[in-house]
């Protein structure tokens, strides 16, 4: 039940252990406020408990991250304030609803409080491969599942594939990252590296990646390809209850 930066929630939902395709199903919020946010109030959080979810100074564009599971670039066209106008959203779960369900219950609320409609196209993007680097993998392998956390300037996996970590560097990276490293075994990943966050203040840290490669033996290079967009034909400005 804690607060979570907002690049995190959309970067943990990235991740395959995030969410179950075969629990969703059509379910809707029950209750939903949706207010102007207070720009006084400084940074943006969310937080979602089994009884619902919490948005605070959220825009829409982010909104439309979470719900689609996308990144920044991923998302073309709509007006402009949906990139500065913040929202301060509570919705209430309804009965019998799960966690795992929160981003088609997102999309149901921007259809009707935000008139949202959207569809897709495939464009050729940059994105990031994730590779090995030339002194090779620096992880230890792991057997069996465990569990995961992750913060502003650390990841942590106790078993998982480097598939996984690459899904969840999408979302602290804002770019689709490709796994081109041809590992299919499970690592105990430790990453530790400086805030990527700008309202987070800067420290001795390495970066994100210059850490992969010192901690991990990887490396992300930037390299165009085919990539699904989300592109938004019409957004309005939800009316305030």
């Amino acid at each position: 039940m804690s607060t979570l930066p907002f690049f995190l929630f959309l970067g943990l939902a990235l991740s395959p252990k995030g969410y179950s395709q075969n629990t969703l199903s059509k379910v809707e919020f029950e209750v939903i406020s949706i207010k102007p946010g207070d720009p006084a109030v400084g940074g943006r959080s969310v937080r979602v408990t089994p009884a619902g979810y919490r948005g605070q100074n959220v825009r829409l564009f982010e909104l439309v991250m979470s719900a689609w599971r996308v990144n920044r670039d991923q998302i073309v066209g709509g007006p402009s304030w949906m990139q500065t106008a913040a929202w301060d959203i509570e919705a209430k779960f309804p009965a019998g609803a799960s966690p795992a369900q929160t981003p088609e219950m997102m999309k149901a609320m921007l259809a009707e409080r935000f008139h949202l409609i959207t569809h897709t196209e495939t464009r050729t993007l940059g994105v990031y491969a994730l590779t090995v680097g030339k002194s090779g993998i620096k992880l230890s392998e792991a057997s069996g599942d465990g569990g995961m956390s992750a913060g502003q300037n650390f990841i942590r996996y106790d078993s998982a594939t480097i598939a996984d970590l690459a899904s969840q560097l999408s979302g602290y990276l804002g770019r689709q990252v490709i796994d081109r490293t041809g590992l299919t075994a499970k690592y105990a990943i430790n990453l530790s590296f400086a805030p990527i966050d700008p309202d987070v203040s800067e420290d001795s840290a390495s970066s994100i990646f210059q850490a992969l490669q010192d901690q991990a033996g990887l490396k992300l290079e930037s390299v165009k390809a085919p990539v699904k967009v989300l592109v938004v034909d019409r957004a309005e400005k939800p009316s305030s209850n």
